[in-house]
C-alpha cells in the first residue's frame, strides 16, 4: 500500500448542491493505475443509476482495477454484473 496518505481518495456523489451523500468510491492511486478498494451507494437509494454516475466520475482519467469475490452468491452477482456493465473485463488468473 502507499505510503503518501494523498494516495487513498474518496469520490462523493450528491443528488444536488448541499444535499447529504448518497455514496462514495475509495480508491487508491498508483503512478499509473487506481485501485477502487469500495463502492458504495445507500440502501434505500440503488437501482436508480447512481452507481454508474458515480463511477463515470472516476472512469477514463487511468486505468482502473478491483477485486470482487466470485459471482456464487446474489449480492457478489450484482456486483460482478454492476462492475461488467460499467466497461470492467474479469481477468482470471490461477495463483
Amino acid at each position: 500500500m502507499p505510503t503518501n496518505p494523498e494516495a487513498w481518495k474518496f469520490g462523493q456523489e450528491k443528488l444536488k448542491p448541499n444535499s447529504e451523500t448518497i455514496g462514495f468510491i475509495g480508491l487508491w492511486k498508483f503512478g499509473n493505475f487506481g485501485f477502487i478498494e469500495h463502492v458504495a451507494i445507500r440502501k434505500d437509494l440503488r437501482e436508480r443509476g447512481l452507481g454508474t454516475k458515480l463511477m463515470k466520475k472516476i472512469l477514463g482519467r487511468k486505468m482502473m482495477v478491483l477485486e470482487t469475490e466470485s459471482p456464487k452468491i446474489r449480492i457478489a452477482r450484482r456486483r460482478v454484473n454492476f462492475y461488467n456493465r460499467n466497461g470492467f473485463k474479469p481477468v482470471r488468473k490461477r495463483i
